[in-house]
């Protein structure tokens, strides 16, 4: 995956109207790189048809790439971006964590649409006769699912579903879950599988 990032003459993240470059990063062995940098020509002009033909060729600089981001992306910047099928993203400094976070949310949002509706609801966890009590075979999922990742699956339903308990089917417990914040995972080998039990944190105590 390639993302170009508007920065400004001291590198960091800015608007696009207010970038001095373009810098294109991609992974290689493990690692983000800058691949290139292009320079941006002109200024951002105050009437319309100048702003908009400025948008389009700052819009341009960003070829090759699935993701864009920068300190601000509005306004016609966005507009444009957007009709070019872009994933926009707004960041405060350029930095591995920053783009691995773009590279991953771009991969959750691209397996949602590679997905029908209700086969990716299928892979989320269902909840129970206990209101807040949902439970996942995470192992069958998986399965099912080749394209979708533990944190695919989860990652979703943990930011954005108020659950008290969730209880897990897997073979080993996914290492992104361990350092989750606001949350309490217990195990318990059975067989060859692990059953997590995962509850939400209040106040740094579970919720029972």
């Amino acid at each position: 995956m390639t993302i170009a990032v508007f920065v400004d003459r001291q590198q960091l993240p800015s608007a696009p109207h207010e970038a001095a470059r373009v810098s294109l990063f991609h992974k290689q062995g493990g690692k983000w790189m800058e691949l290139e940098s292009r320079r941006v020509e002109g200024t951002d002009g105050q009437a319309p048809v100048q702003a908009t033909a400025f948008t389009r060729r700052i819009a341009a600089l960003t070829e090759g790439a699935q993701a864009v981001a920068g300190r601000s992306v509005a306004g016609r910047a966005f507009t444009v971006l957007n009709q070019l099928g872009k994933h926009i993203f707004e960041i405060a400094d350029v930095t591995p964590e920053a783009l691995s976070g773009i590279a991953e949310d771009v991969a959750m949002d691209e397996a949602r649409q590679a997905l029908a509706e209700d086969a990716f609801r299928s892979a989320r966890p269902a909840e129970t006769e206990i209101k807040g009590v949902y439970t996942l075979d995470l192992v069958t999922a998986l399965e099912e699912y080749p394209e979708l990742s533990s944190k695919m699956i989860l990652k979703p339903f943990l930011r954005s579903t108020p659950f008290a308990e969730l209880t897990l089917i897997c073979r080993h417990v996914p290492h992104w879950l361990e350092a989750e914040r606001g949350i309490a995972v217990h195990k318990k080998q059975r067989g060859d599988y692990l059953v997590l039990t995962i509850q939400k944190l209040c106040c740094g105590e579970a919720i029972v």
